[in-house]
């Protein structure tokens, strides 16, 4: 292995210009809701289209107090389980084909199946449609589903217009999300010279410079995993610019959706030591309205998020493992048009770390929601950074958020998701809706 010539610094140094001057860190944050104090009554009611997939028990609490639901408007209640299955994504996209302006909310009831991108997706690219998400943690008990319905039935009586997302605990009271400003951390990550890094969509461009830069200064070795086939021109040029570097580095070419091949080619490199970090850039974006979407597209672009990341854990000693840093979007939380499918598999790769952190507590977990990179990943080499800027999204530097990756090693908590921007998500979604009224 190669030694570096230059001793390692740790992040923020002195005189270290790859800093995080301009970006900013944010953390989700719960704010109070005030519940509805009684059921409202308001002339007649018209019975609401309950809509389930099939796989949902028949005695679900939230189902059961959906018995009967009805608002003077009628609406769509769309119910959904703790994980977001195939049936339920067809469900999902089922319900957002039935709803249109007039025709009475669409209310999205779940216990962490997820599909609030999708439905703000949906929200940005047809003006005029009333949509709620009501979310229950998993196991939550009757009177947590009759609080949600409750909930949920008084936005629909009030004739509420636009997205409203509501979190309902286990004791019945009601959150929304906010978010509150955090600082990077500044401990040097947990890692040692020679630790092998898992470095999935490793040809990428994001994931190759995010490897390069880990290398470098950390003195890791990269492993780096992609499904692009090795021989090709553009494969072999970005190999050949590693090797060029002196850097250590393996690259293993592997459908990381596949979790045989995954622990398959993996067990040669870890032979002798094990996985260190998992560092999580795999992925796939398609475009096209929601409407558009069909299942296999939907579950082909949330495939290298969810289960990549699960095919990668499966290879890896948890006892060993020190870190996981998946990354995931900003267009989960704060979403723009044509864009659904691939905010919704990064919302399923947020939950799905969520769960990980836990039920397999272990190495650190974390989610980093960014902003579009400028310099480096496909949406730079699409020419996308400048349509995100014309949409209100402020590109990440490449060099800052190479630091900003390096800082992300070293998270401590508490949480396991911060979104990573020069705005805060409030300020970004409060603009966009400005533009959306009055387009």
């Amino acid at each position: 292995m190669r030694l570096l010539a230059s001793p390692l610094r740790p992040p923020g140094a002195a005189g270290d210009h790859h800093g995080v001057r301009r970006l900013r860190m944010w953390a989700p944050a719960r704010v109070p809701v005030r519940l509805p104090g009684h059921m409202p009554v308001l002339g007649r009611r018209r019975p609401w289209t309950r809509l389930a997939p099939p796989d949902l028990p028949l005695d679900d609490p939230l189902a059961a107090a959906l018995t009967g639901w009805g608002s003077p408007a009628g609406g769509i209640a769309l119910v959904l389980p703790d994980r977001l299955t195939r049936h339920g994504a067809a469900t999902l996209l089922a319900a957002t084909r039935q709803v249109f302006p007039g025709a009475g909310p669409l209310v999205l009831l779940h216990r962490g199946a997820g599909g609030g991108s999708l439905l703000r997706t949906l929200r940005r690219e047809s003006r005029g449609l009333d949509l709620l998400t009501v979310e229950m943690p998993p196991g939550a008990s009757g009177a947590a589903a009759f609080a949600a319905r409750d909930l949920a039935m008084a936005a629909a009586a009030a004739g509420h217009a636009g997205l409203h997302e509501v979190d309902i605990d286990a004791d019945g009271l009601a959150w929304t999300t906010s978010w509150t400003e955090k600082a990077f951390p500044k401990d040097r990550p947990p890692l040692d010279e020679g630790d092998l890094v898992v470095v999935t969509g490793g040809l990428g461009g994001l994931g190759r410079t995010v490897a390069r830069r880990l290398a470098e200064r950390l003195g890791v070795q990269p492993v780096l995993l992609d499904h692009v086939d090795p021989t090709t021109p553009q494969a072999q040029g970005r190999l050949a610019g590693l090797r060029t570097s002196g850097l250590p580095f393996v690259h293993l070419p592997v459908d990381v959706t596949d979790p045989e091949a995954v622990r398959a080619v993996l067990r040669g490199v870890t032979r002798s030591r094990p996985i260190s970090a998992i560092v999580h850039c795999a992925g796939t974006i398609e475009g096209g309205p929601v409407r558009g979407i069909e299942l296999p597209d939907l579950m082909r672009v949330a495939a290298p998020k969810v289960e990549g990341l699960r095919a990668v854990l499966s290879a890896a000693d948890p006892r060993r493992l020190k870190v996981v840093l998946a990354f995931g979007s900003i267009l989960a939380r704060v979403p723009h048009g044509n864009a659904g499918a691939y905010a919704l598999a990064n919302e399923l790769l947020r939950r799905e770390v969520d769960r990980l952190a836990a039920t397999a507590p272990g190495p650190r977990y974390l989610t980093a929601e960014w902003s579009i990179w400028d310099g480096a990943g496909v949406a730079a080499e699409s020419g996308a950074v400048a349509v995100a800027r014309q949409a209100g999204y402020a590109p990440i530097r490449l060099a800052e958020g190479l630091a900003a990756v390096e800082r992300l090693l070293a998270w401590r908590g508490p949480g396991t998701n911060v979104l990573i921007s020069e705005e805060s998500p409030d300020a970004i979604t409060s603009r966009k809706e400005s533009r959306h009224e009055r387009a």
